[in-house]
C-alpha cells in the first residue's frame, strides 16, 4: 500500500515504537492500550503531514486514503502537501515581483509600470497569504476584490488586470495548467475624464507660462509647448530627451526610450516645425548625453547650470500660468497633450490622430500603417502656432 500512518511515540511500558494496526489505532503490539496521540502520515520522500489529538488517528487514516485515491485517478500533486509550500501565493507572487523587477533593470519594463505592480500583487499577498494557488477561485477573487473598499473601481480594475497577469504567467512558467487558473470576475468603472481647455485658452496659458520663465529658463517654454504640439511625445518621455536625440539638420527628434516599444526598444522619429528648429538653434547645445531639458543659468539658488528638469518643474510652471489665465482644475496632461488631441480630432479623421499620437487600436480591428515624416509634419502644422513674445499683452482670465 501506498504511504502509511507511524508515530514519533513509544511505548511507555516497553519502550517499543507503536505501529498502525490499519484499524482504529497506532498502539504497542505489547500493550494495545497504550496508543499514540500523535500521527505522522508519510507517503514517499515529498508528503509528510502529521496529526494529533482524541480523533488524530481518524482525520490521518482520512487524508492517507486522499492521497490514495488522487494518485490512482492520477491526479496527485505533491506540491500540494510539501512542508514548504511551493504552491503558496506570497511565495509565488514573490517570485513574481523579483521577476518584474529584473525587467526594470534591463529596461523591459518601465518604472511607472512596475510600481503598481509590485503595490497590487502586494495588496493580494496580504490577503492570500500562504493559500495554495490552485485553490483560490472565483470567489475568492471576487471576495478580495470586494473588500478593497477603499479604492475607486478603475483602481480595483487594474488589481484584477495584473492578479489575471500573474495567473497568466503561472501557467506559462508551467506552475499550474492552464485549466487550473481561475475564472476571474468583472470590474465594471468608469474612467474620469481629464479636464481639457481649447486652443485659445491653451495659447493663453503658453503665453503666460512664456511670461514667467523668460529669459531664464526657455527649455522650460519650450517644453510645455511641445506637449501641445507633438502628442506622441508623454511628459517623461519629454524629459529622458538628450542633446543626441535632436538632429537640426534633419529637423527631427529621436525618443529612444518610451512606453510605445518598451519590449522592442524600437525608437520614434517625429519632425520639428520650422519654429521650433529656430528656437533651438537659439539655445546652448551640449555635448550628446547631456538632458536636452536642463537649466541654462542657475536663477536661484537651488539649481545648478546644467541640471537636468525635475519631475515637477513642467507642472509647477503650467499651473502657476494656469492661475495667472484664470483657469482652474486643469492639470498638464490634460492641459496639453489631452486637449491638442481633442483640437486635432476636429480638423483630422480618428485614424490620423492616432497616427499623430503613435497609438493604434487593435481593439477595434484597425490596423495603421508607420506614416511618414512628411505626414507627421503636415500633422503637426495644424496645430503649430507662432512662438511667444516676451512683454505680448496677456490674455484676459478664461474659465476652463
Amino acid at each position: 500500500m501506498l504511504g502509511g500512518i507511524y508515530s514519533d511515540q513509544t511505548c511507555p511500558k516497553c519502550g517499543e515504537r507503536m505501529q498502525d494496526n490499519r484499524r482504529d489505532a497506532v498502539h504497542c503490539l505489547e500493550h494495545p492500550e497504550q496508543k499514540a496521540t500523535r500521527m505522522i502520515v508519510q507517503v514517499g520522500r515529498n508528503i509528510r503531514r502529521r496529526f494529533s489529538g482524541e480523533d488524530g488517528y481518524i482525520k490521518a487514516f482520512r487524508f492517507l486514503t486522499g492521497i490514495r485515491f488522487k494518485t490512482d485517478e492520477g491526479t496527485l500533486d505533491a506540491r500540494d502537501y510539501q512542508a514548504n509550500s511551493p504552491l503558496a501565493f506570497s511565495k509565488l507572487a514573490q517570485d513574481y515581483i523579483e521577476i518584474k523587477e529584473l525587467e526594470l533593470q534591463r529596461g523591459l519594463l518601465a518604472k511607472g509600470t512596475f510600481r503598481p505592480i509590485k503595490h497590487e500583487i502586494g495588496l493580494a499577498i496580504s490577503y492570500f497569504g500562504e493559500g495554495n494557488v490552485k485553490q483560490i477561485g472565483f470567489i475568492e477573487l471576487q471576495k478580495f476584490l470586494l473588500s478593497l473598499e477603499e479604492l475607486s473601481s478603475k483602481s480595483i480594475h487594474n488589481v484584477r488586470t495584473n492578479l489575471h497577469a500573474f495567473w497568466s504567467w503561472l501557467v506559462r512558467a508551467r506552475v499550474i495548467k492552464p485549466d487550473e487558473k481561475p475564472e476571474f470576475p468583472e470590474v465594471e468603472f468608469m474612467l474620469t475624464r481629464r479636464k481639457v481647455v481649447d486652443i485659445a485658452t491653451q495659447n493663453a496659458i503658453l503665453q503666460e507660462v512664456y511670461n514667467l520663465v523668460m529669459p531664464h529658463a526657455p527649455r522650460v517654454y519650450l517644453a510645455i509647448r511641445w506637449l501641445c504640439i507633438y502628442v506622441g511625445v508623454r511628459p517623461a518621455e519629454l524629459l529622458g530627451l538628450k542633446e543626441k536625440n535632436v538632429d537640426l539638420k534633419l529637423g527631427c527628434v529621436t525618443v529612444e526610450d518610451h512606453k510605445t516599444a518598451r519590449k522592442s526598444k524600437a525608437p520614434k522619429t517625429f519632425p520639428l516645425l520650422p519654429e521650433d528648429i529656430e528656437l533651438l538653434k537659439k539655445l546652448p547645445r551640449a555635448f550628446g548625453d547631456l538632458p536636452l531639458f536642463r537649466h541654462d543659468s542657475a536663477y536661484n539658488s537651488n539649481l545648478k547650470m546644467g541640471q537636468p528638469f525635475g519631475p515637477k518643474i513642467l507642472y509647477r510652471f503650467w499651473k502657476r500660468a494656469c492661475e495667472k489665465v484664470g483657469v482652474e482644475g486643469v492639470d498638464l496632461y490634460g492641459g496639453t497633450r489631452h486637449s491638442a488631441m481633442r483640437y486635432y480630432r476636429e480638423h483630422m479623421s480618428m485614424e490620423d490622430v492616432l497616427r499623430l499620437s503613435f497609438h493604434t487600436v487593435s481593439k477595434t480591428g484597425l490596423h495603421y500603417v508607420n506614416i511618414s515624416q512628411n505626414e507627421l509634419l503636415r500633422g503637426y502644422a495644424v496645430r503649430g502656432g507662432t512662438p511667444m513674445e516676451h512683454g505680448k499683452k496677456k490674455a484676459p482670465k478664461i474659465r476652463g
